[in-house]
């Protein structure tokens, strides 16, 4: 069997375009998918956006601090500002 996506010499039968089309369509979808439920659910930042650090936040817990303008990490003893 031929590789479909190599054009034969001929060109009579050229389908790599249409696949191709395909497959970006199909990313296109899959991409505006994931931004709408990340829209609906309000998960927009990759981190909680907060004034404050949380109270009694378990080891690892990362979120953005709307006051100090950085992300912030617990480490079990204290914050961890990431830059």
């Amino acid at each position: 069997m031929t590789d479909p996506l190599v054009v034969p010499v001929d060109n009579k039968t050229i389908d790599w375009p249409r696949r191709v089309a395909n497959a970006f369509a199909a990313v296109r979808r899959i991409v505006a998918e994931m931004i709408a439920a990340a829209v609906s659910t309000g998960k927009q930042e990759p981190f909680e956006m907060l004034a404050s650090a949380p109270a009694s936040p378990g080891e690892g817990r990362t979120y953005y601090d709307t006051t100090l303008h950085k992300a912030r990490t617990w480490d079990g003893t204290a914050w961890q500002d990431h830059w």
